[in-house]
């Protein structure tokens, strides 16, 4: 590598992630936080350990973006609100204090949608982080993960910290034309990370490739093997097509079958699946699951004051979810332990599911001001990952076509808990037969005309 033969160094990279976020930050407001002095100090320590021989870990030096739902000393915790919360907030999880351990650079904290609540990426205080595949309309990012794909796409992180409940790290890569994992619930720690439900809740990561994120799963922490086939060529893969294809957006359809078919010239078989669970998953999902009274909760113990500066997409989730009761709460969550059992057993024959990653290409923020459209198309985002968050799955989403109009489209890959490495592992092979994004997406059209003022 070459920070470790000191062909580049570390406060190099910092350098240029602080250009690039000066050239086009203002643009895309990835960021709540950027600290270049702070993303400096840090470089040059990771340099500092290099000279002396020190090598702690693949993430020494490297660029790394953290959404503003995870604790960083220094720096405020928002979450998507108004105004930051307590400082008990700030305080670093087990995932941070790994970065923290291999002297990566913690460039800053990325956007979210409030409280994580919502899988489009608006934000009624901060503002909506800008989607650069579209030059002339403002179009979403993707969320709750809202500034993730943006920081890698503006080159400020080479890795990027989201969180995923229901899609909020696959939506985002989705629409920004990275690559996002979802590990399986409880694979990784979720100690230092504002809570929307504790049912759900998982850490995820975006990086501009799989092969990127192949290179950094050995920085954090260890994912169990799992999954029995790791190679595309022998590969089978289930496709439920009345679930999660047809009420896709036809363009997505038309290009992810044409993945398929590559896919199957390459050696992979495709089986025809149905998981009737899915639809049971998608019912409950539709009525607020169980995250919103997960959520309220969090409110009544370490926020009581704040519900009144909600933004009024999350009051109204929340407001949805103050009505439910005990029996209904305890009712939901047996279902849930119910459904995840009765997919992985429905799913036991495939080495992993593929779907599109989302029904619809990233609207604009116009379209959403009626909040009966978000709902439907925040509906539309998360209605093909939703049911993996609910099974506890663990997924990969990658790009493999672009739209007509120039938008990303993306490949989901999910299996049952323990398959992440196999899953990580086919995404390499799928995107060595199709090409990175950067060959399949080309540059956002966004950026190319901001290099051109």
């Amino acid at each position: 590598m070459a920070l470790r033969s000191g062909r580049l160094t570390a406060v190099a990279l910092a350098e240029r992630a602080i250009d690039c976020h000066r050239r086009f930050g203002a643009k895309l407001n990835a960021y709540k936080i950027f600290d270049a002095a702070a993303c400096l100090a840090q470089a040059r320590i990771a340099d500092q350990a290099f000279d002396a021989g020190l090598d702690l870990g693949p993430l020494q030096g490297i660029p790394v973006s953290v959404k503003d739902m995870y604790g960083v000393s220094g720096w405020p915790t928002y979450a998507g609100a108004r105004t930051p919360l307590p400082d008990t907030w700030a305080r670093e999880g087990e995932l941070v204090k790994a970065l923290r351990r291999q002297l990566a650079v913690i460039v800053g904290k990325t956007h979210t949608v409030e409280f994580a609540l919502g899988g489009l990426g608006v934000n009624a205080h901060h503002g909506t982080p800008y989607n650069p595949w579209d030059a002339r309309e403002h179009r979403v990012p993707g969320g709750s993960s809202s500034g993730a794909g943006l920081s890698l796409l503006e080159g400020s992180a080479w890795l990027a910290f989201g969180t995923d409940t229901a899609g909020s790290v696959r939506v985002p890569a989705a629409y920004t034309g990275t690559v996002g994992l979802k590990p399986a619930r409880a694979a990784w720690p979720t100690s230092g990370i504002v809570p929307l439900s504790y049912s759900c809740d998982t850490p995820g990561i975006l990086t501009r490739s799989a092969a990127d994120l192949r290179a950094v799963l050995p920085g954090l922490p260890a994912l169990a093997p799992g999954g029995r086939v790791a190679r595309l060529d022998g590969a089978r893969f289930g496709v439920d097509r009345r679930f999660f294809f047809d009420r896709c957006d036809p363009e997505i359809v038309a290009r992810v079958d044409e993945t398929l078919e590559r896919l199957s010239r390459a050696g992979a078989r495709l089986v025809d699946l149905e998981l009737p669970e899915v639809w049971e998953a998608e019912a409950l999902f539709s009525k607020g699951g169980v995250a919103g009274p997960e959520l309220l909760a969090s409110f009544g113990s370490e926020l009581p004051d704040r519900r009144a500066e909600l933004d009024p997409v999350v009051q109204q989730r929340l407001a949805e979810a103050a009505s439910m009761t005990a029996s209904e709460y305890v009712k939901r969550s047996r279902q849930l332990q119910r459904l995840a059992a009765d997919a992985a057993r429905g799913s036991a024959g495939v080495d992993a599911l593929l779907t599109p990653a989302t029904r619809n290409l990233p609207p604009t923020v116009a379209a959403l001001a009626d909040l009966a459209t978000y709902a439907t198309e925040n509906m539309r985002a998360m209605g093909n990952t939703a049911p993996f968050s609910l099974f506890g799955f663990c997924a990969v989403v990658l790009p493999v076509a672009r739209s007509s109009s120039g938008l990303p489209i993306a490949l989901q890959l999910a299996a049952p808990a323990g398959a992440e490495q196999a899953l990580v592992s086919l995404a390499c092979d799928i995107e060595a037969l199709l090409g990175d994004g950067r060959a399949i997406l080309g540059s956002p059209a966004a950026l190319e005309a901001a290099r051109g003022e």
